[in-house]
Order: structure tokens, then C-alpha cells, then sequence
């Protein structure tokens, strides 16, 4: 988790969202009745217009519900909006909702911070300085590569092995080189620390 800003007594927090385990900590971090701002979109309809369009702005809900979506890596916060800039894109009272995920940040204040609250986001804010651990986890069939996290690990991807038959030693051995050369591909775009290898047999060792 990335700090802005913190401040403990006043209960007001600027955080930037990082990982998988961020949006965890943020969906037991944040209650009902706590405001929280973001930058968001909204449609806008000008005056004697039938068609409208969305404009970026910064707006501020009072919450009602904070909900992790692990499937599509998203924390959703739902409320009435509070404020707002630009103010002539900003209602005032109505309902709205963010998908925060991972790059986006918020502004958080809260009515009441809990112990347990505090320690999830102390942990978090330590955690930067822990190592990026991947995993890769493969036999003669197919490769999974993970990143782990704090509390669990994220799939980065599945590669298939297709071989070729135990006859066939030379295509076999084509494509394996293409089988590493996918796993190495998506290695060299990613950022860590460390690789663990391991699985089943002597591909991990090949």
C-alpha cells in the first residue's frame, strides 16, 4: 500500500492501492458512514441536449457498502455523494459507486477506527519492503505461474505444454525450447525479486 498521507488522530488516510492484498485490507479497512473520495466518471447531459457524456471527476461518497470482488480484482464502494469538483458535474445526494483496483487511489475518512483496523493498515503500509515473490509451478504438461502475496498468490498464467510423443525426441525438444521461451517471455515483462521453481519429474530441472 502507497501513503499520501495519515494521520491517525484526525482518521484521515490517502492511500494508493498496489496489490491484491491492498484491496483486502481496504474491504475490512473501510464501514458504513465513512467517506471516502476518489476520481471517478459520471455522465453529464448539457442543458437542451439529448445526448450526454461522461466527464472525469473527483467525487466524495458517504458509504454504505464496501464489497472485494476477487474475480475481477476490484474493491466496490457504494454511497451517496457527499461533494465533488467539478461541482457542475456533480449531483449532490445522488447514489454513485467506484471499482477501485490496483493503480487507483483514494481519500478516506473515518468515523471510528477500530484496533484491528489499525494493525491491517500498519501491516500493509510495512509490507512494501517484503520481497515480490513469483512461483512456477510445472511439469510435462503445462507451466502455472503465480505471484505470491501476503495472504494468498495470483495467477499470472497457465502455459500448456503440447509435446510431441516419447518417439519423437527431436520435435520434443523444439517444443520444450518454446515452452520455456513462453515462460521466459512472461518473466522479462514482469517485475519480482525472486523465482521459486518446482512440480513433479525433470522439467522443472530441464
Amino acid at each position: 500500500m502507497k501513503v499520501y498521507k495519515k494521520n491517525f488522530k484526525e482518521l484521515f488516510f490517502e492511500l494508493g492501492i498496489e496489490s491484491l492484498d491492498d484491496l483486502w485490507v481496504l474491504s475490512l479497512f473501510i464501514n458504513e458512514g465513512d467517506t471516502v473520495g476518489s476520481l471517478t466518471t459520471r455522465r453529464f447531459r448539457a442543458q437542451d441536449s439529448d445526448e450526454s457524456e461522461k466527464k472525469k471527476v473527483f467525487i466524495t461518497l458517504e458509504v454504505k457498502n464496501c464489497k472485494l470482488d476477487l474475480d475481477l480484482q476490484v474493491i466496490k464502494i457504494i454511497g451517496v455523494i457527499v461533494s465533488g469538483s467539478p461541482v457542475e458535474f456533480v449531483n449532490v445526494g445522488e447514489h454513485h459507486s467506484f471499482d477501485l483496483t490496483i493503480g487507483d487511489s483514494l481519500k478516506i475518512n473515518k468515523k471510528i477506527l477500530l484496533d484491528l483496523q489499525k494493525k491491517l493498515l500498519t501491516k500493509s503500509l510495512e509490507s512494501k519492503s517484503q520481497s515480490k515473490i513469483f512461483l512456477i509451478v510445472l511439469d510435462d504438461d503445462s507451466a502455472l505461474i503465480a505471484r505470491l502475496n501476503e495472504n494468498k498468490y495470483t495467477t499470472i498464467a497457465e502455459i500448456p505444454f503440447k509435446g510431441s510423443g516419447k518417439r519423437d525426441s527431436s520435435q520434443r525438444g523444439i517444443n520444450r525450447q518454446s515452452y520455456f521461451d513462453s515462460i521466459l517471455k512472461i518473466l522479462e515483462t514482469e517485475d519480482y525479486d525472486n523465482v521459486i521453481v518446482g512440480g513433479p519429474g525433470f522439467e522443472k530441472e530441464n
